[in-house]
């Protein structure tokens, strides 16, 4: 395979935007009304190096001194999901506008999910096939213990009347 067949391929990811739309429903916090919002994202076909950045992204972190609350440390944790939302989602008519890691960290969960399932649709990931299997599992189960051809234990036997 040479380079332009590689390309042609999908192998080389193209830095395009794709736009995708985006409804996003919540609760008012002061009426409990739900409200939903429909909005244009523009979500990147990702390649290799964003993968790259987005791990760098969620584990860079600052250091804790010993004497810090485990509130304050479990907040500091690492999350790949609001680093993929931040490398891959950009805002505004010109796509010109992304959010922190920390932007990212703190969005409203059907924001983030609405916001994921445009990334997933934009990268989806093959689904594996999977493994066919010959025969039923209690025949495999009878030949794995040694079954003869001609035993009659477990089949049902003739009526003799």
């Amino acid at each position: 395979m040479n380079l332009e067949q590689l390309t042609a391929a999908g192998g080389v990811r193209p830095a395009e935007l794709v736009k995708r739309e985006i409804t996003w429903t919540r609760l008012h916090p002061e009426s409990g009304d739900e409200l939903t919002d429909v909005f244009d994202v523009h979500v990147r076909r990702l390649a290799y190096i964003d993968q790259e950045q987005m791990l760098a992204l969620a584990y860079r972190q600052a250091t804790l001194d010993d004497d810090e609350e485990d509130e304050k440390r479990q907040s500091l944790k690492p999350s790949t999901t609001a680093a993929l939302i931040s490398v891959a989602v950009r805002f505004g008519p010109d796509a010109d506008e992304q959010l922190t890691y920390e932007q990212a960290r703190q969005l409203e969960t059907n924001l983030a999910r609405a916001l994921l399932d445009a990334i997933n649709a934009v990268n989806p990931v093959p689904v594996k096939k999977k493994a066919r299997t010959r025969g039923n599992s209690l025949a495999r189960a009878g030949a794995k213990r040694g079954g003869r051809p001609n035993d009659r234990a477990g089949k049902a036997q003739p009526d003799a009347s």
